[in-house]
């Protein structure tokens, strides 16, 4: 198993390390014969350890990581339900905005979510799946060029050739992913401005 999907001899090793248990059965079936492989495994500590820091590191990092390929016919990334986030600049669906995709929360090391805007509190779930008017898009997941606002709570970020305020002082983030492209044209800003308007849904 250690060779032929490392991927399952890790998540086995992170759940015996989580269950405090020192061996495992791995069942795997053959989907062209339907005969059964079985391998019992060991609990490897150190590995099983350096698995479960890398995964704190990741959660606890003000950045993401960097993708694990810069090619998108990479036959890993090919498989993994983010190519088209990594490689084509998919923006996140404007129903997903919450706590956790905003600039200003932060995971903590005992598994709370805190608010720099709201002065470093927990951010209770409920509230963390719906976020508030303050929330501002985390630049990695976005394509856009991060200007630096004079606002704390704000952001700038450079679509085409204009810039658009996200957060409390400016457009919301559920507006600004429904249509980027209207904040990047000049004309449309102003009959925007002009009307009070707002998008409501992202173009085809």
């Amino acid at each position: 198993v250690e060779k032929a999907k490392p991927m399952h001899w890790a998540q086995m090793q992170v759940y015996m390390h989580g269950a405090g248990l020192t061996r495992a059965l791995y069942v795997a079936v053959n989907k062209n014969t339907d005969e059964y492989y079985t391998e019992r495994l060991h609990y490897d500590a150190e590995s099983a350890q350096r698995l479960v820091d890398r995964g704190r590191r990741i959660t606890l990092s003000g950045r993401m990581p960097e993708p694990l390929s810069a090619d998108p016919t990479w036959y890993q990334c090919k498989f993994c339900p983010a190519h088209s986030f990594c490689h084509s600049g998919e923006l996140p669906q404007p129903e997903r905005v919450n706590c956790r995709n905003c600039c200003h929360s932060t995971p903590e090391a005992d598994g709370q979510w805190t608010c720099a805007r709201w002065g470093g509190h927990d951010i209770p779930l409920d509230a963390q799946r719906t976020g508030c008017p303050s929330h501002v898009i985390h630049p990695d997941l976005v394509p856009w060029a991060l200007i630096d606002s004079k606002d704390d709570w704000s952001a700038i970020y450079k679509i085409g050739e204009c810039h658009a305020v996200n957060g409390e002082s400016g457009v919301p983030t559920a507006q600004l992913l429904a249509n980027p492209q209207a904040y990047a044209d000049r004309e449309l800003r102003e009959l925007m401005d002009a009307f009070d308007a707002t998008i409501i849904a992202r173009s085809k």
